[in-house]
């Protein structure tokens, strides 16, 4: 059972946006349980004015005794998404991480999110060598192909210890208006059709079939 954890250093990264969009793309696939472990709570208020009740699959309130809640999803669900605080050392993200298989970290093409990254990839260093199943990718969000941040982030990331994934998640109005709307991208009908192909090519890489 993938347990896939949804991790970042700063908020405003689109971690929840992330979180929820594959929980809802996988939960297409198998059951799927997301467990938000944020106390902020974002994933699960998302989850409590959504239009169908399954559209992520089971969204759990998980910020207390998320190890727990870990375990217990062990057997009962093919996929589990951890959409973790947004600091590296809180320690529900440490939990998240020593019990997961992957851990998606997104990044904005922006000097102060890439700096963020490298006190996190110090962290999953340290934890891969208990949890030596962890892999680790960087997710490049909210990209503007046409600035000169975003034709420079191939080399930004180059100079970091993690690796990234090849697809890139571009800035859509769809991901914002999904969150208002109570939806995943995979509600929107044709508004969300290019931004479920991402999601899609998310999940195909990091899970290959």
């Amino acid at each position: 059972m993938p347990t896939i954890a949804l991790v970042s250093n700063k908020g405003g990264a689109g971690k929840t946006t992330l979180a929820m969009n594959l929980a809802a793309g996988l939960s297409r696939r198998a059951g799927t349980r997301l467990l938000d472990a944020d106390p902020q709570g974002s994933a699960s208020q998302w989850a409590m004015v959504a239009d169908a009740v399954d559209a992520f699959g089971q969204v759990l309130s998980a910020h207390e005794e998320l190890a727990g809640h870990i375990g217990e999803g062990r057997g009962h669900s093919r996929y589990q998404v951890i959409d973790c605080p947004p600091s590296i050392h809180a320690p529900q993200t440490r939990t998240a991480l020593e019990a997961a298989d992957l851990a998606l970290i997104p990044v904005q093409p922006s000097p102060v999110d890439l700096w963020a990254t490298a006190h996190i990839a110090q962290v999953v260093e340290e934890i891969q060598a208990a949890n030596r199943a962890l892999r680790a990718f960087l997710v490049v969000n909210q990209l503007e192909p046409r600035t000169t941040l975003s034709r420079l982030i191939g080399d930004a990331l180059g100079e970091l210890d993690l690796p990234a994934l090849s697809i890139a998640v571009r800035r859509r109005a769809v991901y914002r208006n999904c969150v208002i709307e109570g939806r995943s991208v995979y509600d929107m009908g044709a508004r969300g059709a290019a931004a479920v192909a991402e999601i899609e090519a998310i999940i195909e890489e990091v899970l290959p079939t």
